[in-house]
């Protein structure tokens, strides 16, 4: 049993999916849970939960407990498996009279957030209790050798036996994709920029050239998307790019300005003016926090 958090370089953001953590623990029956000593983002109590920056993978090898979000309360079991997004809040925990043993890797890429937004990562937020738990025990236990036995740095292989994890995690027994979780508004419009912003921050994108992808007016756009989502298109725009550069803050030893560009903003002011209005604090304060 064991855990290991993983450094993120600036290689492993390029290939798109990296492992941030990997871990095995086994609870008795009335052990203290969780155990203490995880990094400040990972750690949680019952009281208050978490929210994550990183996907998170979690079966449950033996024992049972408790799995909750904001939308559901669900009882797991051994061989039970759940995939928890980034930026969703939850909380779990073996029953304090069978206590359990649980796997789990955490992860992040802009790949991940791909298959997300296309609705390719199902069952997120919610328990499978119908993946394949022969193959997800074995790529578990392989990443487990590979990483905290062995030391492993973030690599393609690496990359490759995380996708596997949340491919498994994501997906039935029998192999096909259960329905998302990705709420939508219902409006084409709206629902297709969402998704386009999410998906290309990091590039130069204007309003103008946003409609012109989805093949509207720009006026059209920003009426239908203020009316809908109650903010303009360039804040959702500047709020995607200041979550992603929170993560590399967290992740990575990119200075700010590397970080500004890696993101879209270009201009390290414009960063830091920004993330200092989302989360009231420069960007170098809160990496001086979250060390």
């Amino acid at each position: 049993m064991g855990y290991r958090y993983l450094e993120v370089t600036t290689e492993d953001l390029r290939r798109e999916l990296y492992l941030t953590s990997v871990g095995h623990a086994e609870f008795r029956p009335g052990d203290l849970y969780p155990e203490h000593g995880h990094p400040a983002d990972y750690d949680f109590t019952w009281t208050k939960g978490r929210v994550l920056g990183d996907f998170a993978a979690v079966f449950i090898e033996k024992g049972g407990g408790l799995f909750e979000t904001r939308e559901v309360k669900m009882k797991c079991q051994a061989g039970d498996a759940f995939l928890i997004p980034p930026g969703s809040w939850h909380r779990y925990r073996p029953e304090s009279a069978t206590g359990w043993t649980e796997r789990w890797i955490c992860g992040n890429g802009e790949y991940l957030h791909r298959l997300r937004a296309k609705r390719r990562l199902g069952l997120a937020g919610t328990v499978n209790s119908a993946c394949d738990v022969r193959r997800l025990l074995a790529a578990m236990r392989r990443t487990y050798r590979i990483v905290v036995k062995d030391g492993a740095q973030n690599s393609l292989a690496t990359a490759g036996l995380g996708l596997e994890i949340f491919g498994l995690v994501s997906s039935t027994s029998s192999g096909e994709a259960p329905a998302s979780d990705w709420l939508e508004t219902g409006d084409r419009i709206v629902d297709s920029a969402r998704e386009f912003i999410w998906l290309n921050s990091h590039r130069p994108l204007t309003v103008a050239t946003i409609a012109a992808r989805l093949g509207v007016s720009r006026r059209t756009l920003e009426r239908r998307y203020s009316g809908i989502c109650g903010q303009t298109v360039v804040r959702t725009l500047i709020e995607r790019r200041v979550q992603v550069a929170r993560q590399l803050l967290i992740e990575t030893s990119m200075s700010v300005k590397e970080i500004s560009y890696a993101v879209g903003f270009g201009d390290s002011r414009r960063l830091i003016r920004n993330f200092k209005q989302v989360f009231g604090q420069t960007p170098l304060s809160f990496r001086g926090r979250s060390a």
